[in-house]
């Protein structure tokens, strides 16, 4: 299983952030706020959105290899976690701001 999120909208993108924090490795363009948490061959594959070789290639190396799924799989459920954690600080920071 893999996800394939070929935004070319500039938006924050929900789906990725869910898939990558499961573990399910990702091809996603560079729109939005994607680079902000995926990193290129770190915990997603990346591509921009108007190179479809870039994707196939992509595709094609996560379908070949075991290694890099499991390494993008690991990766991105490690880093979601710290995503996730920041945002909840943030929440918690201005829910402090605004009581005090």
């Amino acid at each position: 299983m893999l996800l394939l999120c070929a935004q070319q909208l500039k938006t924050i993108l929900g789906t990725l952030k869910e898939a990558m924090s499961v573990g399910v490795p990702c091809v996603a363009s560079y729109v939005g706020g994607v680079p902000e948490y995926a990193r290129n061959k770190e915990n997603c594959l990346l591509y921009r959105f108007e190179d479809y070789e870039h994707l196939a290639m992509n595709l094609i190396s996560l379908f070949r290899s075991q290694e890099l799924c499991q390494k993008l799989s690991v990766q991105s459920r490690f880093d979601m976690k710290i995503v996730v954690n920041r945002m909840i600080f943030i929440k918690f920071q201005r829910i402090f701001i605004e009581l005090f």
